[in-house]
C-alpha cells in the first residue's frame, strides 16, 4: 500500500514516514510525538514487549535523501523534533510563471444564488472571464465560482508576470512580435508533441483554489471561450502564407480590475442624470407659465404627448349640479382627453407641432404655485433614460380655482439620437413620452 499523501499549501506532497527504531542511543530519538517509554541509562529495563515495526512497501536500504537538521526540544525527560514546514511560504513579489490561478469578484448581482436564472448567469460570467485570459495567450484549464468571487486556474506556454499576466520579455518594440510568434510555435506543435510544463504556482494576487461544489470543468464552456487558433497573415509580395513572424496572435493589454472604479463612476453618472432631471423640470414649468411655444426644444422629435381629464363626479350624476366639475373642462377641452382605457392609441400627439398646439389650447392654469410639489425619479436601466414622476397644483390666478394635476416624463439625452444631437436650440434633457393627467380638486367635507 503507497504512503497517503497529503498536499500543502505550494502544492507539494507531504509523504507520510515510517517510524523508524534509533541506532545511536537515547539522544537520538526523533519523531513528532515520543509518547513511549524512553531507555534511559541507570534505569530499570523496560519488560513491556516491543511493539511490531512495519516496513514500508517502498522502503529501501538506499540512504534518504538529505535533510535540514532539526531543531530539538527537550521537555522533562521527553525529546520532541521541531520539523520544518514543507509548505513554501506565499511570495508578496512579483515573479515569473507559467502556471497559476486568478480570483475575480465580487460575485455579479446577476449570479447571485437566489436570483431565478442565477445559473446561466454564472456560465457566461465565466464564458466572459476565460476569454479574456484567451485573448493574452492563456489557456484556461478549470474554474469554480465560490460565493466571494470566481477563480480561473490557467497555464501559459512562455514565462508571465505573476501580477499583469504580461509576458516577462523586457525588451521594447520587440516583445509583442517575438511572444506571439512562439504563441504560434507552440499551438503548431501542441498535437503533434507534448511539452514538458513547469510546476503550478499561485500568482501573488490570486488566492488558493478551494473545493466547492460549483467547480466545472471548462468541457462545459462552449468552444467559443477556449484558446483562439494561430491566425496566418497573407504575404502581399508573395501571395503566400507568411512564416516566422508573419503568423501573429494580436495581444491585447491587461488592466487593472477597475469593476468597483467602474460601478462608482456609474453610480455618479445616474446621480448627476437623476438631479438633470430635476433641473429639467424647474426649467420645464417656469417656461410653460411664461412662453409654452418655446417649450418644443423639449420635446424629442420622437416625442408622444397626451392628457387625460378624470371627472371625480360625473356631468350626469345628481351631484353634478352641487360641485364645480366644469372648471378642469376649462383647462382641458374634452374632445382632446386619451381614455387610456377605452381608446388608448386615440388623441396621442407625437410631432412637435401637435404637441406645442395641444399645449397652447389648454387654459391659462399656470404650474408655479406657493403649494409642494411631490415628485419621484428612477433611472431606467435598459434604456439609459429616467422616468419622473410629478404631482402638484394648477392655479388659475384670474378665477382663483385650482386643478390638481399627475404628470409623467420619460426623459434621456438628446445626444442618444442622431438628429436629435444635430439639432441646435434643444435642451440637454429631452421628453421621449409626457403624460398630463388633470382633475378637480377634492371638496372639502365639513367637520
Amino acid at each position: 500500500m503507497d504512503p497517503v499523501q497529503f498536499h500543502g499549501r505550494g502544492g507539494a506532497p507531504l509523504v507520510s514516514r515510517q517510524p523508524q527504531q534509533s541506532i545511536s542511543g537515547p539522544s537520538s530519538i526523533a519523531g513528532r510525538h515520543a509518547t513511549g517509554n524512553v531507555q534511559r541509562p541507570g534505569a530499570a529495563p523496560n519488560l513491556s514487549p516491543p511493539r511490531p515495526q512495519f516496513a514500508s512497501p517502498r522502503q529501501t536500504s538506499r540512504a534518504s535523501p538529505t535533510r535540514s537538521p532539526a531543531t530539538h526540544v527537550t521537555n522533562g525527560d521527553k525529546v520532541i523534533k521541531r520539523e520544518r514546514s514543507l509548505s513554501p511560504p506565499l511570495s508578496s513579489t512579483r515573479r515569473l510563471v507559467t502556471s497559476g490561478s486568478k480570483f475575480i469578484g465580487p460575485v455579479p448581482l446577476p449570479c447571485a444564488k437566489g436570483r431565478p436564472t442565477y445559473p446561466e448567469e454564472r456560465k457566461k460570467w465565466a464564458r466572459e472571464e476565460i476569454a479574456k485570459l484567451t485573448r493574452l495567450g492563456l489557456t484556461p484549464e478549470k474554474y469554480f465560482i465560490r460565493d466571494d468571487g470566481m477563480v480561473i486556474d490557467w497555464i501559459s506556454p512562455v514565462p508571465v508576470w505573476s501580477d499583469t499576466l504580461l509576458p516577462g520579455n523586457k525588451n521594447s518594440d520587440g516583445t509583442a512580435v517575438v511572444v506571439a510568434d512562439m504563441l504560434n510555435e507552440h499551438a503548431r506543435s501542441s498535437n503533434s508533441a507534448k511539452r514538458a510544463r513547469l510546476p503550478k504556482s499561485i500568482g501573488m494576487n490570486s488566492r488558493p483554489p478551494q473545493s466547492n461544489d460549483h467547480s466545472q470543468n471548462l468541457s462545459n464552456v462552449p468552444a467559443a471561450a477556449t484558446a483562439t487558433e494561430p491566425m496566418a497573415i497573407e504575404d502581399a509580395t508573395s501571395g503566400q502564407n507568411g512564416t516566422g513572424v508573419g503568423n501573429l496572435i494580436v495581444l491585447d493589454r491587461i488592466e487593472p480590475s477597475s469593476q468597483v472604479e467602474d460601478r462608482e463612476m456609474r453610480e455618479r453618472e445616474i446621480t448627476a442624470l437623476e438631479d438633470s432631471a430635476l433641473d429639467f423640470y424647474q426649467q420645464y414649468i417656469k417656461t410653460f407659465d411664461s412662453d409654452r411655444a418655446s417649450l418644443a426644444s423639449a420635446y424629442s422629435r420622437l416625442a408622444v404627448f397626451s392628457y387625460t381629464i378624470h371627472d371625480t363626479v360625473p356631468l350626469k350624476s345628481l351631484g353634478a349640479a352641487f360641485l364645480p366639475v366644469n372648471d378642469v373642462l376649462r383647462f382641458a377641452p374634452r374632445n382632446g382627453s386619451r381614455n387610456l382605457v377605452l381608446n388608448p392609441k386615440m388623441d396621442a400627439k407625437t410631432s412637435r407641432i401637435d404637441i406645442i398646439s395641444s399645449l397652447l389650447s389648454l387654459g391659462p392654469h399656470q404650474f408655479s404655485s406657493p403649494e409642494n410639489i411631490f415628485y419621484d425619479v428612477v433611472y431606467v436601466d435598459p434604456l439609459s433614460s429616467v422616468f419622473l414622476v410629478c404631482q402638484g397644483t394648477l392655479t388659475d390666478k384670474e378665477r382663483k380655482n385650482r386643478l390638481s394635476y399627475n404628470q409623467s416624463f420619460v426623459l434621456r439625452r438628446k445626444e442618444d439620437d442622431e438628429e436629435d444631437r444635430k439639432s441646435e436650440g434643444l435642451w440637454p434633457l429631452v421628453i421621449v413620452s409626457h403624460q398630463l393627467t388633470v382633475r378637480d380638486m377634492p371638496v372639502p367635507v365639513p367637520l
